[in-house]
């Protein structure tokens, strides 16, 4: 494909403990295209309703260092109640952030924003992170750890006034805003060199960084521009010390939420060139690279560069840039058509300058570079076959050539890596054959050139474009001969620039298999829309997996797909996919009481390879960034670490298609019904059902349900000549909208919590009204009990005045006594004195047994006032805790009402915010298969011996299938035998056999005969013949 020439100034960007391209820099690319995607904020690409699914758009910061812990905030679509990352490696931990616990309340989790922690072990590079909340696990971002210190755009900084403040040896983590700079003040020593980049296509960012450095006044002093889809950097010196003003904007001045940046400002390495380029499999390899700040053992050469040689290991491949089969290192393109190793110079602060080499097994041949290369004979490079070629388009219109024997017949693959490797290249390939003439010279006979790939050009622009301008093909040697092969740049007519690689790969054909999984899209949309989104099941739903089979290189036949990692109660059809299909669809089936569950799975294919089966497992893909219009802006997609699915908790599918059978056999010619059942929850309209991914001949019938209805018949018509015989596969699959209530739970949850408050606010009413109640009666309970207490009082005061009287009588008498023995005592003789002394003791006596009753009903009064007095405080003490009822009721009442209003309008919150809202759905059937045969009709017969000169007959009997009912015309052919005819006959519609009459003569031979049988027919206008054969002995006469 020819295009405007362009290239990059500069080949590697320095990266710490990262890898990514330089877009001043080619061989970038060779610097990992594998500071791959991720996108930040709500994008604009899910301009439509669907049922939601986590969707991951950004990350703020979307990187961190070794050894560090820090907050990290992530947005998207549907990250409800997101609750967990998971890093793809373990020493990567993430946990939600909490709320600080109270003495009223417990530490609430602060949904969507983490506490990230990075183990000092991890080295710098690229990871994918996901995260999980109420509607499953989301896509993948990259994820960058770095050995420079992170801080975050202020987002103040949109005014060269308010330039952030940042130092040498930070990385910016920030975010583009449409028609603006953000402005960044540093401060740098006179003749100090530092290296600034803006990452942003390595991120999933739709960026395109321009960098500019400016003095305080704004005057300009460098400007950094680098290739979209590169990194862009530059090595700016001061002439002064002083404050410089770094500027960062988007090319097109474009910007928003999925336009973040990472500007990284550093003292680091800085690779120019490696080389080789190419290192064997199996071992350790010095490779010497080029560039400036390369640290210690370091030398100058001639260039003003330094080189050094640094070890590279091909026996291992290390994390985190390889992933599965070095995926990470190299554009989607490359699929795993290469493997690639990191080659890394790290400084004494953990700044990285890395770049890939290629890892091969074949023979590695160094380009030779000559002056005569447009000559018309120009020297070429000799190679033997197979091999790799370690190249360079070094020069301006560079072009090399390399020279084989080959024998006729023998089949190459001769391939080109240079875009692949992620260089800014168009290469064109051109097969000579070198024919000798008589005077000893040779010329050259073109008689291939191959510019891209086939599939090329349908590609660009599509959601999944894994093409490139890299060209391969495969070489049908015609004789034996000498050949030739030119390779150019069509990119290269005014670039200097020894960094730009490439790789020729020259191998026999080794037949293979390869699946991709395309990258999950959000359904539905418009025809323009592509929408990033995830691999997700609803109990009792599906899903569905699009995989795209490349049988390559002489691989044919039968593949059979399955997933593997599936959870117990998710299930999916194995599919045979057959030649005639390189696309395929899988599809998941939820129990309807699935519980929920999410982890990674695998897409197994299985295929023959001339006795030899074998396995290969699917390549993932994710979106990095989608579009809300394909004729504005393409979407782009990338390789990801695995297929992740989903199987929510939340609410099952409005609907589900069910289909009788999954497996059905029909025949060409046949007309057959496939009852169905739809499955109604939540959707009770009209549905219309359309298949999709069938053979253009076998024609189905849209599927019309109507509103309230639960069947429905798929119309398969395989009246096709054309149609394959074999197995064909489809899905059915219907839009439709419906009324959805997107959280449910919050709604119930909300009911429940206002029910519970007014049962507590109904609870607090009835124990005031208790007490109130309470209280109202007390009083005429109280009054008889306050009248006898005050009885009770008077007696008890009158039985003490009494005691008190008794009391001092007996005193009285006492000492009356006393005076009367006294005097007793003195006279003895004296009558009158004993008779008083009789008469003092008697009066003690009366005195003492007055006294004593007197006690008597003085105690039996105090016992009768008590009793009073408790009677009456009973009916107080009720009274004062009805009183001190009412009080806390009413307490309870203010509080429990303030609640209720608070929860009222809570609740009147989440109904408004969970409104029934239309939601568009796409419902798919499980995966169908139709085998289809050849004929409905099934012939049998049995052989036979007739003897010479004789005649005899054979039965055929004929089976009718698939709803055939037709006649059937049977006749019978076989070799060229002397005397031997054969006749047959019509077979009618209501019969199932007729014989085939076969006559000998006295001539025929003895011996066997194989005798094919012919039935022709037409079923629904289609011939649909069928053939039989039967050996038949002619034994000789008795």
């Amino acid at each position: 494909m020819t295009r405007p020439l362009t290239g990059p100034s500069r080949l590697w960007t320095s990266f710490s403990g990262c890898f990514s391209f330089g877009t001043s820099r080619p061989i970038a690319a060779l610097l990992m295209l594998a500071v791959l995607p991720i996108s930040l904020a709500a994008s604009p690409a899910r301009l439509f309703a669907q049922l939601p699914e986590s969707r991951l758009d950004w990350l703020q910061p979307c990187g961190g260092a070794p050894g560090t812990t820090f907050e990290l905030t992530v947005g998207g679509a549907d990250l409800d109640e997101a609750n967990a990352l998971a890093f793809s490696h373990p020493g990567i931990t993430a946990a939600v952030k909490q709320t600080e616990a109270t003495d009223s309340a417990p530490a609430q989790p602060v949904y969507g924003t983490f506490v990230v922690s990075i183990a000092e072990d991890v080295p710098a590079g690229l990871y994918e992170v996901r995260v999980s909340g109420r509607f499953g696990e989301s896509n993948t971002r990259r994820f960058m750890v770095d050995r420079l210190e992170t801080v975050v755009d202020s987002g103040n900084n949109r005014q060269l006034e308010s330039a952030q403040s940042i130092s040498v040896g930070q990385v910016v983590d920030g975010r583009i805003e449409a028609n603006a700079r953000d402005y960044y003040r540093l401060e740098l020593a006179a003749g100090e060199t530092v290296t600034l980049e803006g990452l942003a296509p390595s991120l999933d960012s739709r960026a395109k960084p321009i960098i500019e450095v400016a003095d305080l006044d704004g005057n300009e002093l460098a400007r950094y521009r680098g290739i979209p889809g590169y990194t862009t950097s530059g090595e700016f010196t001061a002439n002064e010390a002083g404050t410089y003003i770094v500027a960062i904007y988007d090319l097109v001045f474009a910007g928003g939420a999925d336009y973040f940046y990472r500007l990284r400002v550093h003292r680091g390495p800085v690779l120019v060139d490696a080389s080789p380029a190419i290192i064997p499999a199996g071992q350790t390899t010095e490779v010497r690279v080029t560039g400036r700040q390369l640290g210690a053992g370091a030398q100058a050469n001639e260039q003003g560069l330094q080189v050094r040689s640094v070890a590279v290991d091909a026996a291992t491949v290390g994390d985190p840039i390889t992933a599965a089969r070095g995926q990470a290192l190299l554009p989607l393109s490359a699929l795993n058509d290469l493997q690639a190793v990191p080659v890394q110079v790290v400084d004494d602060n953990g700044v990285t300058a890395s770049a890939a080499v290629v890892v091969s097994d074949l023979p590695i041949v160094s380009e030779i570079e000559t002056d005569d290369e447009w000559e018309r004979i120009a020297t070429a490079t000799p190679i033997t076959l197979p091999c790799i070629i370690d190249g360079r388009f070094g020069e301006a219109r560079d072009r090399d050539w390399f020279e084989f024997t080959a024998k006729a017949g023998e089949r190459w693959v001769i391939e080109v890596f240079s875009a692949r490797l992620g260089m800014p290249t168009d290469p064109l390939i051109a097969i000579h054959k070198v024919n000798p003439k008589e005077d000893g010279s040779i010329e050259l006979q073109q008689i291939s050139v191959v510019d891209d790939a086939g599939d090329r050009p349908a590609m660009i622009g599509s959601d999944f474009d894994y093409s490139s301008d890299d060209p391969t093909l495969t070489f049908d040697v015609p004789a034996d001969a000498t050949y030739r092969i030119a390779l150019d740049d069509q990119f290269g007519g005014n670039r200097d620039q020894q960094g730009v690689r490439y790789a020729l790969r020259i191998r026999p054909l080794a037949p293979q298999v390869r699946l991709l999984v395309e990258p999950p899209l959000g359904r539905p949309g418009n025809g323009n829309q592509a929408v990033i989104g995830t691999f997700e099941l609803r109990r009792g739903g599906t899903e569905k997996l699009q995989v795209r089979l490349q049988r390559l290189e002489g691989a044919s036949g039968d593949v059979e797909l399955s997933v593997r990692g599936l959870p117990p109660q998710v299930t999916c059809e194995p599919v045979v996919v057959t030649p005639t299909y390189n696309t395929t669809q899988l599809v998941l089936v939820a129990a309807d009481d699935a519980a929920p569950w999410q982890g990674p799975i695998q897409i197994v294919g299985t295929y023959q390879v001339g006795e030899e089966t074998r396995e290969t497992i699917a390549l993932s893909t994710t979106l990095a960034f989608g579009t809300d219009n394909r004729n504005v802006r393409i979407a782009s997609a990338r390789l990801s670490q695995d297929i992740a699915l989903s199987v929510l908790g939340v609410a099952a599918e409005p609907v589900a298609v069910r289909p009788e059978t999954v497996h059905f056999v029909g025949s060409r010619g046949a007309k057959l019904n496939l009852p169905l059942t739809l499955v109604r929850r939540e959707y009770d309209g009209a549905l219309t059902l359309n298949p999709v991914g069938q053979h253009g001949e076998l024609k189905i019938a849209p599927v019309a349900i109507e509103a309230g209805k639960g069947e429905g018949v798929i119309a398969l018509d395989m009246a096709s000549g054309n149609l394959p015989v074999g197995r064909h596969q489809f899905v059915l699959q219907g839009d439709l909208t419906f009324k959805y209530v997107r959280n449910a739970h919050l709604v119930v949850a909300a009911e429940a919590r206002q029910a519970e408050v007014q049962t507590q606010l109904n609870a607090a009413q009835a124990n005031k009204d208790a007490a109130m109640a309470m209280l109202a009666t007390l009083p005429e309970e109280l009054a008889p009990r306050a009248a006898a207490r005050q009885v009770a009082q008077q007696v008890a005061t009158q039985a003490e005045q009494a005691f008190i009287t008794a009391a001092r009588a007996l005193t009285v008498a006492a000492d009356a006594e006393v005076a009367a023995r006294t005097a007793a005592a003195a006279a003895p003789d004296d009558a009158n004195l004993q008779a008083a002394l009789q008469t003092a003791v008697a009066a003690v006596t009366t005195a003492a047994e007055q006294a004593q009753q007197a006690a008597a009903l003085r105690r039996t009064s105090q016992e009768a006032l008590a009793a009073a007095n408790a009677s009456v405080a009973e009916v107080e003490a009720r009274q004062v805790a009805a009183q001190a009822a009412v009080a806390t009721a009413d307490g309870e009442l203010t509080r429990l009402n303030e609640l209720k209003t608070q929860v009222d309008a809570q609740l009147e919150e989440v109904r408004k915010a969970n409104q029934p809202a239309d939601r568009a759905y796409t419902v798919i059937s499980p995966h169908i298969e139709v085998v289809v045969e050849p004929t409905p009709l099934v012939l049998q017969g049995s052989p036979i011996e007739i003897p010479v000169g004789q005649n005899g007959q054979i039965a055929i009997t004929v089976e009718r299938r698939f709803g055939f009912e037709g006649p059937v015309t049977l006749s019978a052919t076989s070799a060229t035998v002397p005397g031997l005819t054969l006749a047959g006959g019509e077979l009618p519609a209501d019969q199932n056999q007729l014989p085939i009459t076969i006559a000998t003569t006295a001539e025929t031979p003895a011996g066997q005969v194989v005798l094919t049988v012919q039935a022709a027919a037409k079923f629904n206008n289609l011939d649909v013949p069928a053939t039989l054969e039967i050996p038949i002995t002619i034994v000789p006469a008795n």
